[in-house]
């Protein structure tokens, strides 16, 4: 709730919001009641469907689109399809993201308790339930942050390819102004500490590096669980846990390269912040990453501790291609700007087979119903 309450919606975006906290709020009393994974995902769905009910009431307006965030308001978005006007959905994760960590948990069960995340895999014991049902019939346009995630869609669940668009996110423009003075050898990821972020692997190439060599130093930003801190902590790895968002930005100044392992994303924003500040970027594919391999980072195979060790390497030691990389990277950042996001969020929505040559005007869902969850997304 501390969190929450630091998350407030712009001045100007306040009174075109609604919020329907009553709704939410019984959810999350039905989500803290499920003692099993798949009874929570059961009652995140019923939120899901009593807050699409709500925004019914709240009625369409003049709208000619709806854009949400991963199907939220289901009932919403199926009533918007009927009605004739054009669904967008921001597929903000790879949506076979959950069974990617199932599979994970499957090969590292000492690692992590298991734990579904919206309920997909569960359809293949029970048909009848279909959380992404919804956002499949009734989506005109997928936003994807990333190649991956619009692979995924097009791949594993038929979504046709020309219904996509590649929508990347955007950095605060304030991470520009921020001084990057990199302590060589420190490595920083940021995002919760977790078989999905792949934090596993870069425990273990943090075991390599401490036998090459002891001046590296790999920190990680984000919140864990006691038992997989107790795996990973032997390995050389310092897990900082969640921390001030002031603090946060102070561990971006001293890191010399940023990486994240993960295996599954929609686009990390952590990773466009480290490119803002001057941060060479190791990622994977699946982070969803704008990073150029070669140019301002480094590109390796997802559960690949040796290509993980090996890339680090090769930024922390090579101080004149560390720099190189550090300018590319801010000036990579520069194509993110919320200025450039709205462009092709615009053009995404209003071109292609679902325009209709006339003034659009837009409806949005967000992935919660109270402000200060609505501004953190």
């Amino acid at each position: 709730m501390k969190r929450l309450a630091n998350r407030q919606v712009p001045e100007t975006v306040v009174p075109l919001t609604y919020t329907f906290d009553t709704t939410y709020l019984l959810g999350l009393l039905r989500e803290r009641m499920a003692r099993t994974p798949e009874a929570l995902v059961r009652a995140r769905l019923r939120t899901r469907v009593a807050l699409g009910e709500s925004m019914k009431s709240r009625g369409y307006g003049a709208a000619t689109h709806v854009l949400a965030q991963f199907g939220e308001g289901q009932g919403f978005l199926t009533e918007a399809k009927r009605r004739g006007l054009t669904v967008a959905c921001d597929v903000n994760i790879a949506m076979s993201a959950e069974k990617i960590v199932i599979a994970e948990q499957a090969r590292f069960p000492e690692w992590e308790d298991p734990a579904l995340h919206w309920g997909e895999t569960v359809s293949a014991s029970d048909p009848s339930f279909r959380p992404s049902e919804a956002m499949l019939s009734s989506t005109d346009i997928y936003l994807c942050p990333s190649e991956f995630v619009r692979a995924d869609l097009i791949e594993n669940f038929g979504v046709q390819a020309e219904r996509t668009r590649l929508v990347p996110y955007a950095i605060d423009e304030r991470w520009f102004s921020v001084p990057n003075t990199p302590v060589p050898g420190r490595v920083l990821s940021v995002g919760s500490a977790g078989l999905r972020k792949g934090t596993h692997y870069l425990a273990m190439a943090a075991a390599q590096l401490k036998r090459r060599d002891q001046t590296i130093d790999i920190r990680v930003l984000g919140g864990v669980s006691e038992r997989f801190r107790n795996k990973a902590r032997p390995l050389g790895i310092t897990l900082l846990g969640r921390i001030p968002r002031f603090d946060v930005q102070a561990e971006y100044r001293l890191a010399d390269v940023f990486v994240l392992a993960s295996l599954a994303e929609g686009s990390a924003v952590s990773t466009y912040e480290a490119l803002a500040m001057g941060i060479p970027v190791i990622a994977t594919v699946e982070a969803g990453s704008v990073v150029r391999h070669g140019v301002d980072g480094l590109i390796v195979p997802a559960r690949d501790p040796e290509a993980l060790t090996e890339a680090i390497e090769s930024i922390v030691r090579d101080r004149n291609r560390r720099e190189a990389m550090s300018v590319a990277a801010r000036r990579r950042a520069r194509d993110f700007t919320w200025e450039k996001l709205k462009e092709h969020l615009l053009r995404s929505l209003v071109a292609g087979p679902f325009a209709e040559g006339k003034e659009q005007v837009l409806s949005a869902t967000t992935r919660a119903s109270s402000a200060a969850r609505i501004s953190g997304e």
